[in-house]
């Protein structure tokens, strides 16, 4: 079974990476958002519903003297905002790879790090994921951002329910809301 290990931007996250580690193979990293710039280890593929952040994230690794990731992820559903940011080609995002962010029967967003579970099982076919700094809970501030909570995070959820019979049994979390709902990383063994 190959495991992706998502990683976000939420406070805690590099802990829960290194726990994660030491319980779980790993096959390849996913990183989300803020952890694109800042996640020392080896990147398969870097994911953000920001198509427009992502270039800055890509230039954080570089000052970072970090190598850049094998796949640059983002998503195929255009709002407005981002028509007026131009299309990802014209961002500084060659190669990148352009994916619906949607699981079959998901209508609302359901945050950078519910695309990066979908790019890991569905287009990049792995066949779990573990969750690490992903937790969906708004008082979990993201990394750099102390005492902000984040405040789309409970919209961001809806998308996560809808996508649940998707995730169910593939995905497990380190903690928060995520991992109430799909359960921790002791439950793989019991999952296969």
């Amino acid at each position: 079974m190959r495991t992706a290990l998502v990683i976000g931007s939420a406070s805690g996250v590099y802990s829960e990476v290194k726990v994660a580690r030491s319980q779980v193979r790993i096959d390849a990293a996913f990183a989300v958002n803020d952890a694109i710039g800042g996640y020392p280890g080896v990147l398969f593929a870097a994911v953000s519903l920001h198509p427009e952040k992502l270039p800055r994230w890509l230039r954080e690794r570089t000052r970072h003297r970090l190598v850049g990731p094998e796949q640059v992820v983002t998503h195929s559903g255009w709002t407005s905002w981002f028509q007026r940011l131009g299309r990802p080609q014209e961002l500084g995002l060659p190669g990148a790879v352009i994916i619906d962010q949607f699981f079959e029967g998901q209508t609302e967003s359901g945050s950078s790090g519910l695309l990066a579970v979908k790019a890991a099982l569905v287009d990049f076919h792995f066949d779990r994921v573990v969750l690490a700094g992903v937790p969906m809970d708004a008082e979990r501030a993201h990394v750099g951002k102390r005492n902000r909570p984040w405040a789309g995070c409970m919209r961001h959820r809806r998308g996560w329910e809808q996508a649940a019979p998707h995730l169910q049994g593939r995905v497990f979390s380190m903690s928060g809301w995520t991992r109430e709902q799909f359960g921790g990383i002791e439950e793989i063994s019991c999952a296969g």
